[in-house]
Order: C-alpha cells, then sequence, then structure tokens
C-alpha cells in the first residue's frame, strides 16, 4: 500500500481519545506511517475538523498531506449527489452526505490504495450505492483492528 486518504470521521476518531474506536485509528494511523503509507486529508475533512482545533500543532500534522478540493473534484462529487439522490430517498440519507460525496470525489481523481473511515453507515449509504461493493480502492473502517485488516497476526501483537 502506497496511498490512503484519511475521511473526517476517520480524523475526529483518531483526535477523540473517548471515541469508540479510537485505539483502532490510532493503530491503523500508526501502522500506516510506520509503513510510510502516503496518508492524505482532504480540505473538506480539514475544514470540518478544524473548529476548535489548530490542525498544524497535532503531533500527526506532519504525517498528512493535504489533498485540495479543486474543479474536478466539485464536478464528480455534483455527478455523486444527484446520482445518489436518484437512487436513495433523502430522508435515508446521512445529513452529511454532500460532504462525503466531496471526499468520495477526490478519493476517486486522487486514486489511492485505501479509504480510511470510522464511519460504516456512512460506507453503507453513500460509499456503496455510489461505486458497488468493490470500489478500486480498499475501505479500511476503524471498527475492524489493523491487525485484522493487514493480517498481522501471530506473536508480534500478543
Amino acid at each position: 500500500m502506497e496511498s490512503a486518504i484519511l475521511d473526517t470521521s476517520f480524523l475526529l476518531t483518531l483526535l477523540d481519545a473517548r471515541a469508540e474506536h479510537h485505539t483502532q485509528a490510532q493503530g491503523y494511523f500508526s501502522y500506516l506511517a510506520e509503513q510510510h503509507v502516503r496518508l492524505y486529508l482532504s480540505t473538506i475533512s480539514a475544514a470540518e475538523v478544524s473548529e476548535g482545533v489548530v490542525l498544524e500543532k497535532l503531533p500527526l500534522f506532519p504525517h498528512l498531506r493535504l489533498l485540495a478540493f479543486n474543479l474536478p473534484d466539485a464536478e464528480l462529487a455534483a455527478q455523486y449527489v444527484r446520482q445518489l439522490e436518484a437512487a436513495v430517498s433523502k430522508k435515508t440519507l446521512p445529513p452529511n452526505y454532500a460532504d462525503a460525496c466531496k471526499v468520495l470525489a477526490q478519493t476517486t481523481n486522487a486514486a489511492p490504495d485505501a479509504y480510511l473511515t470510522a464511519d460504516r453507515a456512512l460506507v453503507q449509504q453513500v460509499l456503496t450505492p455510489l461505486l458497488g461493493a468493490k470500489p478500486a480502492f480498499r475501505v479500511l473502517a476503524a471498527d475492524v483492528p489493523h491487525e485484522a485488516a493487514f493480517g498481522l497476526t501471530g506473536k508480534l501483537f500478543e
């Protein structure tokens, strides 16, 4: 794996020690940083998270590369929103689905190896209806420990 994008839910879970899957998110982040995987953060996610948080002062910030939201991303995000709204009732969509479509468009255009999330419902309600069950990138959810996701078993983690 060479690159991965962290979505907003993953970053929030990583930053909040009280979050349900905080330990797993830390495991993913540490493992991927140790493996020198390029870790990207969308400027959309940065904007959502930066309320009350100075991202540049966080110890994890040097490991992140910001991924700017550009015109091709905007065009694809608008297409994703239209597709989703045509396929699914708006009443059943999560309130943040438009922003999720923006980050998903960036992910599609940037073509990373993985997409890290802590929001399994978002995957089911947004990502899967748009990209199908097998997107071009691997979806890694923080509710599954990184050891299991990467097949790291044995004495190393006992």
